[in-house]
């Protein structure tokens, strides 16, 4: 299975798992005559039981049984839904986390929502102050950042420590730590070239560290051995104390 796949699989588990989780808020915020109630009660802190068991307490006391019943099996949706979040989450691939990152929506915001939820229907804990259409507004947001990084492949270049991407897609092999830190800094470069003495800093951390032609040859020689062996269309290259990043058909 390719990244993009993976990527996707992890999606569409946390948009099943959100969907579950938006049910149980849908009923929650239809009923906002027991959320004043329920609050109420939760001001003496002698209140025992679950936020759950007062909702169901309270369609049953007017004789509401079968709502109550399907409210019950809507719970159970919550936890698996809690459950999938969490499943998806931690199979969730470095990269899109990544791509996650960069947006205002980070990938442990599903998880903060997730346990919200989990906490208010199976433990009970509920604050007075909490905004149930916004947690359902987070949801959609959460999922639209999903689907906009989704959408927007990776540039192709080196992207995180040893890692490259080619045609969208990571490489699985990753490049050499020195080798990706001398790549890296040569790709952002406006002629993608450096002298020998500017390369110290960002590959050996040293700007007064001895490298001479003979170092930088064998990272040349490993760099490019990196590229052919994963199709990567670039070269490195020496001249007069400089280090030189091209296309591989110039």
């Amino acid at each position: 299975m390719n990244q993009t796949q993976l990527e996707y699989d992890c999606r569409n588990k946390l948009v099943e798992a959100f969907h579950q989780i938006d049910g149980y808020l849908v009923i929650i915020a239809e009923h906002q005559e027991f959320l004043a109630y329920s609050l109420e009660k939760r001001t003496d802190l002698s209140v025992k039981g679950s936020l759950f068991g007062d909702f169901v307490g309270m369609l049953r006391s007017q004789e509401k049984h079968d709502e109550a019943k399907a409210f019950g099996e809507l719970v159970n949706e919550v936890r698996l839904g809690h459950h999938s979040v969490l499943e998806a989450l931690d199979g969730m691939p470095s990269i899109l986390e990544k791509k996650l990152s960069s947006l205002a929506g980070k990938p442990w915001r599903a998880m903060v929502l997730a346990d919200a939820i989990y906490r208010i229907a199976i433990w009970g804990e509920c604050d007075p102050h909490e905004d149930w259409s916004a947690i359902r507004r987070n949801l959609y947001l959460y999922q639209r950042d999903l689907d906009a990084v989704l959408a927007d492949p990776l540039a192709d270049g080196p992207l995180d420590i040893g890692q490259w991407v080619l045609n969208g897609e990571l490489l699985e092999a990753e490049m050499a730590n020195a080798c990706w830190k001398m790549t890296k800094f040569l790709w952002d470069q406006p002629n993608k070239r450096s002298s020998f003495d500017d390369l110290k800093r960002p590959v050996y951390d040293d700007p007064d560290h001895v490298a001479d032609e003979s170092a930088y040859g064998s990272l040349r020689r490993k760099a490019n051995r990196y590229f052919s062996v994963n199709g990567v269309p670039w070269r490195v290259s020496l001249k007069q104390n400089f280090v030189l990043l091209k296309p591989l058909d110039s």
